[in-house]
Parts: structure tokens; C-alpha cells; sequence
């Protein structure tokens, strides 16, 4: 839902969004860039017959030392798919704050995965800018198969 948030800014703006959404054939989403609760989000999809089969995460909700609000977030949502959307350039640049990311997302993943939730990362362009940073994208990868 990202490329539709200025369509969901309010409850009453998304509802009336996955209505739309539902009308053209849409059956899911994926929520990212959406200030709406995840309860209410849930509602209000579940009203127009649409699942969310996935969901994006922040940096700042991975590396609290609980992730409990964000595994409740996707439980919440009805989803058991939870994204990284991107750490920062600094962790993209720099090999070892991305081996701190792999380590990070190993941990973590064994949390989500004891919840029935698979973490996973996306990417995104700029992960791609600079050539050096292909060893940092091949140790994700390996993270992720």
C-alpha cells in the first residue's frame, strides 16, 4: 500500500481505498507507509474481503531487545510475512554494520519463526548503488535461502 498512502491517511480515507482495491479484483496488500492501527486496519480489510499477506518492518522495531510488538503488529494484521524495508546507508556501505544486519536478522528470525512469521528483507534500489556492496547483498541472500 505504499504507492496508495496518501489514500490512507484516515480510517474512513482506507476504507474507502480497499473498497476501491476490491472493486478492480485486488484480494491482498502488502501494508507499509500506512498510519492506520493495526486493528482497525484489519477491519476494515477483512469488511472488503481483502487479506494482507504481507508487512514492513523498521530498523528500530528489529533491533529492540523485544519484538513482540511488531511479531503482535503482523498477527494483528492477519499476516505471516514481516519485510525489513531497508536498513539505512550505513549498514549498506559499510560490510561490517552489514554482517551486524545478517547477525541481527538471524536472531530475529528465529523469534518470527516461533510466532509463524517468516522475516525477510526487502530490496530495495538503492541496496544496489555501489559495486562493493554485492558481498554485504550475497551474505543476505545466504541469510534468507
Amino acid at each position: 500500500l505504499y504507492n496508495l498512502r496518501d489514500y490512507c491517511t484516515n480510517e474512513s480515507d482506507f476504507d474507502e481505498t480497499m473498497a476501491k482495491l476490491r472493486t478492480i479484483g485486488y484480494e491482498a496488500v502488502q501494508m507499509s507507509g500506512v498510519p492506520i492501527a493495526p486493528a482497525a486496519a484489519r477491519k476494515i480489510m477483512d469488511k472488503n474481503g481483502i487479506v494482507c499477506v504481507a508487512a514492513h518492518s523498521n530498523l528500530a522495531a528489529l533491533l529492540l531487545d523485544d519484538v513482540n510488538a511488531e511479531i503482535d503488529r503482523c498477527k494483528t494484521l492477519g499476516c505471516d510475512f514481516d519485510a525489513l524495508g531497508g536498513p539505512g546507508m550505513d549498514y549498506l556501505f559499510n560490510y561490517e554494520k552489514c554482517l551486524e544486519l545478517v547477525d541481527l536478522f538471524l536472531a530475529r528470525g528465529e523469534v518470527f519463526k516461533a510466532n509463524g512469521i517468516q522475516l525477510g528483507y526487502h530490496n530495495h534500489h538503492k541496496s544496489q548503488m555501489r559495486q562493493h556492496f554485492s558481498r554485504c547483498r550475497a551474505v543476505l541472500s545466504a541469510c534468507f535461502h
